[in-house]
């Protein structure tokens, strides 16, 4: 099982990148903690980790548009919901998960700026003075609520994939 990159959120260009998650993360009519919580146990298979599915840019060379990432990234949503990687790691950060947030390099043939959003806990310093994180293997209520405000912005979904 391959061992996927991770992006570099240190640098500032990165935080203000376009995440986007299929769906509208402010859809009254359902349970959208819910179904962040049950699509984040789903273990990737091709890398063995979990998370959320996001689609970011994966051409750090030049800024891409919600509209370009929808349309190089078929996906059977109506709606998009959008945030910039900056406001979801700071969102987090608010509800308690410090600063740490793994967005996984996680391409398929169909998705090619496929990432995966995994949340991590911060623990206090060890007797090294080093940062102990584990990540979560269920998605926290107040870290789905985070997620849900940051992905401030629902538009409609410029390029819908038709379902077979």
């Amino acid at each position: 099982m391959p061992t996927p990159q991770q992006l570099d959120l240190t640098q500032v260009p990165m935080l203000a990148e376009i995440i986007i998650r299929g769906g509208d993360l402010h859809d009254a009519s359902a349970n959208v903690k819910q179904i962040l919580q049950n699509n984040y146990q789903v273990l990737s298979t091709r890398y063995g980790i979990r998370g959320l599915s996001v689609l970011i840019n994966a051409t750090t060379q030049q800024q891409a548009s919600y509209n370009m990432l929808a349309q190089r990234n078929p996906i059977f949503n109506r709606k998009l919901s959008l945030s910039v990687i900056g406001a979801v790691k700071m969102a987090l950060k608010h509800a308690g998960f410090g600063v740490i947030i793994i967005i996984y390099v996680t391409p398929s043939h169909d998705l090619p700026d496929h990432h995966t959003l995994a949340v991590y806990d911060v623990d206090p310093l060890d007797e090294q003075d080093k940062p102990l994180s584990t990540v979560h293997r269920h998605l926290p209520d107040n870290a789905a609520k985070a997620i849900i405000i940051a992905f401030n912005q629902v538009v409609d979904n410029p390029y819908p994939k038709q379902r077979p």
